[in-house]
C-alpha cells in the first residue's frame, strides 16, 4: 500500500463500490509491482479466491 501511482485512500473505495464480488486484499508493504513484494500473499490470495 506503499505505492506512489495508486493511492489506496482514493482507490480501495471506488474498487470496492465498483466491483460487488471482489475480494481486496491489501499489501501494507507492497509499492506499486505488487507481484515482488509479496508474491506469497498473491498466490495465496488467488488460491483461496478459487478454492
Amino acid at each position: 500500500m506503499r505505492d506512489l501511482v495508486f493511492r489506496p485512500q482514493a482507490c480501495i473505495p471506488r474498487i470496492r463500490a465498483s466491483f460487488t464480488d471482489l475480494d481486496v486484499v491489501e499489501l501494507p508493504h507492497a509499492r506499486h509491482f505488487i507481484q515482488e513484494d509479496a508474491p506469497d500473499q498473491i498466490t495465496s490470495a488467488i488460491a483461496n479466491r478459487f478454492s
